[in-house]
């Protein structure tokens, strides 16, 4: 399927700026996580528009984890930049299972979304409304407790988006494609 024509205003004014060197992240808490809990094996979905100045570092868009310094505990959702080499995008459920694309477009705005769907045993991955990546996912999510986590990833230091992120939003449900190409093309004030 071709991408929709993004309107103009999708992405809005307002975005937040993280700087990698800073160690920027937003941390949202155990209630996500908390409200799913353990043996998860429901729909959960994340959509986010990004720009990075950076697409060979491994830095995380978004993630459910322990956030703690082990960089392997309970990694339970992830979307990363260059974690499986330079120039991907990862999504990873359980820490298994990575689905990689190639990425090398810095400086732009794209949309990403990651789907995860645990009544069927697969994830998808879309770049910019487009389906790229489908892989199994047979593991239940043990979500009770973990934090959400914008912008980075296991409290080690290293792991910090460089770069923008606008409009992450988090469903608990397997959205579909035309659902994410919605999604995309729309502000936060148009969204329900």
């Amino acid at each position: 399927d071709n991408a929709p024509t993004v309107q103009a205003d999708a992405i809005g004014a307002g975005s937040a700026l993280f700087v990698a060197s800073n160690g920027d992240y937003i941390d949202c808490g155990t209630g996500i996580g908390t409200a799913l809990g353990d043996s998860y094996d429901g729909g959960l979905s994340v959509c986010a528009w990004f720009n990075t100045n950076l697409a060979d570092t491994d830095q995380a868009i978004f993630a459910i984890d322990s956030y703690d310094t082990d960089d392997d505990a309970e990694d339970e959702f992830l979307i990363l930049l260059g974690h499986e080499g330079a120039g991907s995008i990862n999504f990873q459920v359980r820490g298994a299972g990575i689905s990689t694309i190639t990425f090398t477009d810095i400086k732009n705005w794209h949309h990403i979304g990651a789907v995860y769907d645990g009544a069927n045993n697969i994830k998808h991955l879309y770049l910019d409304g487009v389906l790229v990546d489908s892989d199994s996912a047979s593991n239940a999510l043990d979500l009770n407790g973990l934090r959400t986590i914008i912008g980075s990833y296991d409290n080690v230091g290293d792991h910090s988006f460089d770069g923008n992120l606008a409009q992450v939003g988090v469903w608990d449900a397997v959205l579909t494609q035309a659902q994410i190409q919605s999604i995309m093309e729309k502000t936060y004030e148009e969204l329900t």
